[in-house]
């Protein structure tokens, strides 16, 4: 039932402009129908089914209890100390079954931290004088929604995404004075969490891709940064910021 539901779904949605809209005829700038794209304009917005692999590269940064810009915690992106930012890397591969759907699996590696001492001196936080790091090792898998590039009238590729995600952490925390402190804590080192992300790519003639992401994670732990000082709702999260450079797997102008 659930794989009939699944191609239910990824049909509707690759037939979605036929159902609610009508796209251009695929007829070149020569008129004759069922012929290659001749226009480098028409060769672009035509790159948008099939698999294309890649890599990233970028920084990860935390949004835990530790560290922060104020004493109290802001939203999102608004709490992140960026002098405490991180290497992310990674691999990917992509297949895009329509103009508006694709699916991406891939692996992630991120180094999050934060820093009481990089807090406002008359808060709480910086008081508390400690600080973390903590790898992290993501397998994803993505769901990407696209913006029709043909409604557009551009060749970039603009998508959001969300989707599930495994992934393995160990921190480690420290006390700015006594050095290393035991995590006496017992909790899962395995966890899962929930990426929200926007990006956008570009497809060269070459079939070379180029693009960046934003991809929030939201977890359901309390221990990225080592400790959980509160018992309340909310949990630790992180998100990366990435390049991500890739071949698409089509055919190039002029084939």
């Amino acid at each position: 039932m659930k794989k009939i539901l699944f191609t239910f779904v990824i049909i509707f949605l690759c037939n979605f402009q036929v159902i609610f809209g009508q796209t251009r005829p695929n007829i070149p700038i020569t008129g004759v129908p069922n012929q290659p794209f001749t226009s480098l304009r028409e060769v672009m917005l035509s790159k948008t089914r099939g698999w294309d692999v890649g890599v990233s590269i970028g920084s990860a940064h935390s949004l835990a209890d530790i560290g922060g810009t104020r004493d109290a915690s802001r939203i999102l992106f608004l709490d992140a100390q960026w002098k405490a930012t991180g290497l992310h890397y990674g691999a990917f591969a992509r297949y895009r079954f329509c103009d508006i759907f694709a699916l991406n699996a891939g692996f992630n590696y991120g180094n999050i931290g934060g820093a009481d001492s990089l807090s406002p001196v008359t808060s709480s936080r910086y008081n508390r004088a400690r600080y973390f790091d903590n790898d992290i090792y993501e397998i994803a898998l993505k769901t990407e929604f696209y913006l029709p590039k043909r409604y557009l009238n551009i060749p970039i590729d603009l998508y959001a995404y969300t989707g599930i995600i495994a992934f393995y952490h160990d921190p480690s925390l420290y006390h700015n004075v006594d050095g290393p402190i035991e995590i006496e804590e017992d909790f899962s080192l395995l966890q899962p969490s929930i990426p929200f992300g926007f990006g956008f790519h570009y497809t060269t003639q070459g079939n070379f891709k180029i693009g960046f992401n934003v991809g929030w994670r939201k977890t359901f732990t309390d221990y990225l940064d080592g400790e959980a000082p509160s018992a309340g709702p909310a949990k630790d999260s992180y998100f990366f910021n990435a390049i991500n450079l890739g071949y698409y797997f089509g055919p190039r102008m002029g084939r």
